[in-house]
Parts: structure tokens; C-alpha cells; sequence
């Protein structure tokens, strides 16, 4: 049995923030501070969102078979219902009477004056939902394409405040992609257990006495490596190349040429079977024929489920 018991891997967001933009504003690859054109829409509240999938299938039964023989999915909608605190602001009031925006922009006096639509369009835009806890866990999910779908009556109670709830739905984009995207900060957790880590042993034959190597990785290649490199001069040079991050790479083992050099791949690329390494020997000197000689000795992938 594999346990995967974690405590870091437990969730809880002391933020959610929910973000829309124009259709066809692009999904964030990572998770710096989004910018204009996206628009906050402001305190929600404490309850944050509610997300749910519906799938609907079509399924080929035969005669005697349990189980369907071929499924299809057909159709998947995704959507999230969350309730805003500033049912005040311009932003809420053009979502939830589905209105454009600038109609709920005040005119003479500060005064906003604007009809409910009896046969309003369609309004599509993109949505952006960050679900944050403190200490670097984070997830981020991206609708490409998503409209109010729900919307409940303002109950302006004078005892309360309003606070009406609201329901996005999310489409697949024009050009068929998918409706919603994650990202995920892991925070640091160990993720190991998991996913199997790729492991690449680099060993220097022939014997050298002086002069350097590089190594290869996806088509990008290293500054010189000096012949008797320790495993953080080898991680140092593999973390340079920009399609390696800081901390993708574990190095054990050296140092070159007596002791082979393991590299443990991790981070961005764990459980992924990545490229092999490889070397080009030809600064090396001394010794007889010297060559650098990289070995998989284990593949990455996910070891679990897939």
C-alpha cells in the first residue's frame, strides 16, 4: 500500500477572489498578480465558491455486459456559485441585472439610471477564481468562457446587508478549448509518493585529469563543467538552462570522474518521463578516450492511477 497521508497537502483558503475580464484575455501560465484587463469584483464572501461539474454520456449496453461496453462523454459544464459582499459596486450591479457596464456609470447628480432588459443579450466573458491560503498554497481555476447564469433577488433587509449570490457557468472557447484550467501551488509539499521521480546518472570514463564537459538537456546545453565537478556544480550548470527551474533538480553522488553524479529530476517536472541527457566530452583532458556517459536509471511517471 502506498500511503500518501499529508498534512501539507490539507487545504484551507483564508482568500478567494473571483476575476473577469474581456473574451479572448488569456490564461494565466503562472501565478503572478493578474492585471488589466481583469477587473476584481470585489469582496465575497467568507463562504467563497462552490464549484460543480455536470457530465452528460452517451453509453453502448449489450446484452449480458455490466458495465457499458463504449462511453462517450458528450457534454461537461462547469460552474461556480459564489455570493458578493459589494452588492453596491457598479461591477455586481451590471452582472446581476446583465446589463453592460457602462450603463450603471453615473450621470448627472452620481446617479446611475439604467432599465433592466426584458430581452437581454447574451453577455460571455472571461473568469479568473483564486482560491489562496496563507503559507503558499494556492489553486486557480481559468474559464475561457463563462456567463451569470443565476442570480438571486436582492434582499435589502435593514438589519442586514445585501449580499446576493451569483452563478457562473463555463462554456469550451471558440476554438475548442476546454472550459475550465487550473493551476496548483503545491506549497512545497512532498509529492512524492504520488509520482515516480526520473533519475539520470552522469559518470566520466577514461580517467581525465583537467579540462571541462557539457551536458545536453531538451536541446539546450550548459556553460563548461569543470572535469571533477561536485553534484551542486552539476545542479548549478542544469539549473541555468531556462527549460530547467530552480529546483527541479536533485543532485547526489561525485565528485566527477571517480564518483558518478545522480540527478533526480523533481519540482516542474516530477513524475515526467523528461528527455535524456547528454554529454559532449570533448574539453575533457588527460586520461584515455574520456567520455561522459549518462544512464536513465529510472523513468519518471505517475505511479498511481495512471
Amino acid at each position: 500500500m502506498v500511503d500518501t497521508r499529508n498534512a501539507d497537502l490539507a487545504f484551507r483558503a483564508t482568500d478567494f477572489l473571483a476575476f473577469v475580464a474581456p473574451l479572448g484575455t488569456a490564461k494565466p501560465t503562472d501565478m503572478t498578480p493578474v492585471t488589466t484587463p481583469w477587473v476584481c469584483l470585489g469582496w465575497l464572501a467568507k463562504s467563497g465558491g462552490q464549484f460543480e461539474s455536470a457530465e452528460e454520456r452517451v453509453e453502448l449496453e449489450a446484452a449480458g455486459a455490466v458495465m457499458p461496453i463504449a462511453s462517450a462523454i458528450t457534454k461537461s459544464t462547469r460552474t461556480v456559485k459564489f455570493t458578493a459582499d459589494e452588492s453596491a459596486s457598479p461591477l455586481i450591479r451590471a452582472l446581476l441585472d446583465n446589463v453592460a457596464l457602462s450603463a450603471v456609470a453615473p450621470g448627472v447628480g452620481g446617479i446611475a439610471a439604467y432599465d433592466a432588459e426584458d430581452q437581454p443579450e447574451r453577455r460571455l466573458y472571461c473568469w479568473l477564481f483564486m482560491a489562496i491560503e496563507a503559507g503558499g498554497k494556492a489553486i486557480w481555476r481559468y474559464f475561457v468562457s463563462g456567463e451569470v447564469t443565476g442570480r438571486t433577488g436582492d434582499n435589502n433587509g435593514t438589519d442586514a446587508y445585501t449580499t446576493p449570490e451569483i452563478t457562473v457557468t463555463g462554456y469550451p472557447g471558440a476554438n475548442n478549448e476546454p472550459s475550465m484550467s487550473y493551476l496548483i501551488d503545491y506549497g512545497g509539499a512532498d509529492l512524492s509518493p504520488f509520482f515516480s521521480n526520473e533519475t539520470q546518472q552522469i559518470a566520466i570514463t577514461g580517467t581525465p585529469t583537467g579540462g571541462n564537459f557539457t551536458l545536453t538537456f531538451d536541446s539546450q546545453t550548459t556553460a563548461n563543467i569543470v572535469y571533477n565537478a561536485t553534484a551542486a556544480n552539476v545542479k548549478t550548470a542544469l539549473e541555468a538552462l531556462s527549460n530547467i527551474e530552480t529546483g527541479d533538480i536533485t543532485a547526489t553522488g561525485g565528485p566527477l570522474p571517480g564518483t558518478p553524479v545522480v540527478c533526480s529530476f523533481g519540482g516542474s517536472l516530477a513524475g515526467t518521463n523528461v528527455t535524456a541527457m547528454t554529454g559532449n566530452a570533448a574539453g575533457l583532458t588527460g586520461g584515455t578516450t574520456p567520455a561522459v556517459v549518462v544512464t536513465t536509471t529510472a523513468e519518471g511517471a505517475a505511479s498511481l492511477l495512471d
